[in-house]
């Protein structure tokens, strides 16, 4: 079926109540213009974007499909209406910036629905509107509840929520972490070390710069013998392994080297953990000791001590500088 004759039947079908709708062609009719753009590329694309009416009345029986589509027989016909508007903008620039100007709102809203799939699609469609629409990045930054809903979906491994995540941690990573809540904070960090370490994600200069200005900021928070708030203690932790992670990765190793200022703070941190750690039983001493404590099983702050020698470690290679720093301090070796 052509764009023509699918404008005629959807002309037919969009000022219907909804239980008067033909879902079986409806059905068809989406999956027919999904189709014509994935196997007949940039000409049907253009002929089914340029057919008056067409997107627009689809996009309309969409949005009644998708207030109805917590009943099961309406969530079809609606997931393959996003396949084919996903399609309608691949490796096209003007559809993706028509879609971007006119229904982005719609594909916000979708990405709420609870099921998985409508979301990965929309996900999937934002995604792609993203790679040629510097906008799109930007806009959503802004948006503190698709932010989080992105980050929950990343965290729960959709597909394209991941994409959407890693690419804007590479150079707005300080924009997205300051317009969140703590619990969405630990989530964006854990998303942010996965990157580093499986997927070997880039981050700017800025982001890196952000990483180890905020790593040393909470360390001075949670380093002492006071107890913290159990969501700070975690958020430190994981700034920390960031930082861990960057130092070992060749990308960014040499950033944290050049830092004198860092490596010295990182050095006075180590010794402080370690001497708090022995002058009494908390959190930050030894593994030996710690059965005296009560209720510190898994306590992120367990971490620091490990994480620091690591860093350290990681930055002592191939770096005489460092090196000769480590060796005239005597009480690394009674680091255990």
């Amino acid at each position: 079926m052509d764009a023509e004759q699918c404008l005629n039947f959807f002309k037919s079908q969009h000022s219907l109540e909804i239980n008067l709708m033909d879902l079986e062609l409806i059905t068809t009719n989406f999956r027919d213009l999904r189709n014509l753009c994935a196997t007949k590329g940039f000409k049907a694309q253009s002929d089914i974007a340029s057919c008056p009416g067409l997107v627009e009345i689809c996009l309309n029986i969409m949005r009644t499909l998708y207030f109805n589509s917590d009943v099961e027989k309406y969530q079809k016909p609606f997931n393959i209406g996003i396949q084919f508007i996903g399609n309608l903008l691949v490796g096209h620039s003007i559809n993706k910036a028509n879609i971007w100007i006119k229904y982005f709102n719609d594909l916000r809203n979708w990405t709420f629905n609870e099921n998985l799939k409508t979301r990965n699609y929309c996900e999937m469609i934002i995604y792609n509107l993203m790679l040629d629409i510097e906008d799109v990045e930007e806009h959503i930054c802004k948006d503190t509840e698709l932010l989080e809903r992105f980050i929950l979906d990343a965290t729960n491994e959709l597909e394209f929520a991941c994409f959407i995540m890693e690419k804007i941690i590479a150079n707005n990573l300080q924009i997205i972490y300051e317009n969140i809540t703590n619990d969405e904070c630990l989530r964006l960090l854990q998303i942010v070390n996965k990157c580093l370490t499986e997927n070997h994600s880039y981050l700017s200069i800025n982001a890196v710069s952000f990483i180890k200005e905020t790593t040393q900021q909470y360390l001075e928070k949670v380093i002492k013998i006071d107890a913290v708030p159990f969501i700070e203690a975690n958020i430190a932790a994981e700034f920390l392994k960031m930082t861990s992670n960057l130092s070992y990765n060749p990308q960014y190793k040499s950033l944290l080297q050049s830092d004198s200022p860092f490596i010295t703070f990182i050095l006075a941190k180590l010794s402080a953990v370690h001497k708090m750690g022995l002058e009494s039983v908390n959190v930050f001493a030894p593994v030996t000791q710690l059965e005296k404590m009560e209720s510190t099983d898994n306590h992120p702050l367990h971490l620091i001590k490990g994480l620091l020698i690591r860093i350290i470690g990681n930055l002592c290679y191939k770096s005489k500088i460092i090196q000769d720093t480590n060796i005239e301090i005597d009480w690394m070796l009674k680091c255990h």
